[in-house]
């Protein structure tokens, strides 16, 4: 899973099920296993985005909450070269490079990851700034040991926690104060609460932009000291007496820090939740629909809108060798065809280089047969023979493998259709990994282009003035009524141009006349530099060779040929 797409489920399903809590569990007095069920929230919140789960939803319900689930869907990423090529070699064996120094664009996704960097990084900064001053006030306090506890008599202002340590200031507060206090900071050195005191700080590190995890943090200490209150009444303290003590203790305190507080949460809550009637029967309704909650985002992650078709439901373990296929041999067949792999994508990678084709790409996420092929291309899926529009509901994620095969040229028989697809799928989506990108790429890009691994050709002035005459497009050029060269207006932004191995602007090229053509050459780049989410580079890249005399055609060309135009 991309680490973007990880960073935001967990911060999602974090929102909602702190959300969920506060407004259902949040107020009962069962503290011990709301204890718990904070644990779990952030177990839930880590572990849920990278799980996987098998498809047992009703397909009536899969396909109402997949409409909204996309959010959560894995998004296809265009893939970064590792090698991408440097020089362009053209048949004059004069070499250009592959760039010609573009502008720079800032790269707005590395800039926020290392915002989001430096920012957590901060905050842990500060986290272990804070337990330093923490250790440094316990070991230079005097020292008591207790059964329980140790107890440290330091100048602070109010009493906490942390560990096994209290520490307070016994001069401030009168014996019976002390007694409580006392037995409300054991309470929390003996049910270990530092843990889950420490476990809210992390969950504020690791999601420092969601706010659902500062009201996660409150809510942990919320319940530690509901806890605390109540371990100390069960020992049979008067409430009263200790409900005053509270209020006493609580006048003049400073703002909460990073251990357990005898006042905090505030005053009001606590008292509040002291008085409350013990949580009945009732309640644990509250938890089934917190459990209701969770089963919802458990079904969210694990929903992929699997079409119901038969035909992209993939064959038993347990099936025979596809018979229907029996035309795929790489020996003669009964039919007397033959033929030949030109795409094998199996067990999550290539099998050989990609070609340069384009039978089939993704358009919005799905399969597709590309315009030229359409009419003569075979598809199976699963072994069935099936239609262009089967294939078409077929997603990226779906993909186990992917065979494109071309009858050979010395077959003895020719097939009805020369291009045959062979799609396999998976029951549950498959997890992306840096090669399936590349491929998932290359199909993206092979819709766009006939040549998605690139291509380079040459043109003399006569095939200049051939293409441009029939609106070629792989000249890259046109020719003006004036008998000027220029940019077709679509290719402009995508079109890096040399003249005479100088950068040069598109409207430069306006001022080269038809007939000062020498040699003109175009390339067009490999997909991974152009079709790339990252200061991509230009699709194509045309030099023009220019003659300090015009060029003029032999009599033959200009006698026979229909684009002969009558200027010399």
């Amino acid at each position: 899973m991309a680490p973007l797409n990880y960073v935001l489920q967990a911060n999602l399903i974090l929102l909602i099920l702190v959300l969920a809590y506060s407004g259902l569990v949040g107020r009962t007095t069962r503290f011990r296993l709301n204890r718990v069920v904070l644990w779990l929230l952030v177990l839930a919140a880590i572990s849920l985005p990278i799980a996987r789960w098998p498809q047992v939803q009703p397909e009536p319900i899969r396909r109402a909450v997949s409409r909204t689930a996309d959010v959560l869907r894995e998004p296809l990423q265009a893939v970064t070269p590792t090698q991408p090529p440097v020089f362009f070699r053209f048949p004059d064996e004069k070499s250009y490079p592959a760039s010609f120094n573009p502008t720079p664009q800032p790269n707005w996704g590395t800039l926020a990851w290392w915002a989001y960097g430096l920012f957590t990084l901060g905050l842990a900064l500060r986290l272990i700034r804070r337990l330093i001053r923490l250790r440094v006030l316990i070991e230079t306090g005097t020292w008591t040991p207790y059964p329980d506890f140790t107890l440290v008599q330091a100048p602070v202002d109010d009493p906490f926690s942390f560990g096994r340590f209290v520490v307070l200031d016994q001069h401030r507060y009168s014996a019976c104060q002390l007694e409580q206090i006392l037995r409300h900071e054991r309470a929390h050195v003996s049910q270990n609460h530092t843990a889950d005191v420490l476990l809210a700080e992390l969950v504020t590190l690791a999601f420092p932009l969601n706010p659902a995890a500062y009201r996660y943090r409150q809510l942990v200490r919320q319940n530690l000291e509901y806890l605390a209150d109540e371990t100390v009444l069960a020992e049979g303290v008067d409430a009263r007496a200790y409900q005053y003590s509270l209020l006493q203790v609580s006048l003049g305190t400073t703002a909460s820090a990073l251990p357990s507080r005898f006042n905090e949460p505030s005053l009001a809550d606590r008292i509040r939740m002291m008085l409350r009637p013990r949580s009945g029967t009732w309640s644990w309704a509250r938890y089934w629909g917190l459990a209701g909650v969770l089963g919802v985002v458990v079904l969210v992650l694990s929903l992929r809108e699997l079409d119901s078709t038969p035909l992209l439901t993939p064959p038993p373990a347990n099936a025979p060798d596809c018979p229907e296929m029996n035309w795929l041999a790489f020996t003669f067949n009964a039919d007397k065809e033959e033929w030949s792999g030109r795409l094998i994508f199996r067990d999550g990678r290539t099998r050989g280089k990609l070609p340069n084709i384009n039978v089939i790409g993704l358009t919005n996420n799905h399969l597709t047969v590309t315009e030229e092929y359409r009419y003569n291309t075979d598809v199976f899926i699963n072994c069935q023979p099936a239609s262009l529009a089967d294939l078409s509901r077929i997603e990226s994620e779906f993909i186990d493998e992917l065979y494109v095969y071309e009858q050979a040229p010395y077959s003895e028989r020719s097939a009805d259709k020369p291009w045959r697809i062979v799609v396999q799928t998976s029951p549950r989506a498959i997890f992306p990994n840096p090669t399936r990108n590349q491929f998932l790429t290359f199909l993206q890009a092979a819709t766009i282009s006939p040549n998605p691994l690139g291509k380079q050709d040459s043109f003399s002035m006569n095939d200049v003035l051939e293409a441009t005459f029939f609106h070629r497009k792989n000249v890259l050029v046109e020719r003006t009524q004036n008998e000027h060269l220029k940019l077709y207006d679509d290719l402009v932004a995508h079109t890096d141009v040399l003249i005479n191995g100088l950068p040069a602007s598109a409207k430069e090229v306006q001022a080269i006349h038809v007939r000062e053509v020498d040699k003109l050459y175009t390339a067009e780049r490999h997909f991974a530099l152009w079709f790339r989410p990252d200061s991509p580079a230009k699709r194509f890249v045309l030099s023009i060779e220019t003659s300090p005399r015009r060029a003029k055609r032999d009599s033959s060309y200009y006698v026979f040929s229909p684009f002969y135009s009558g200027d010399f």
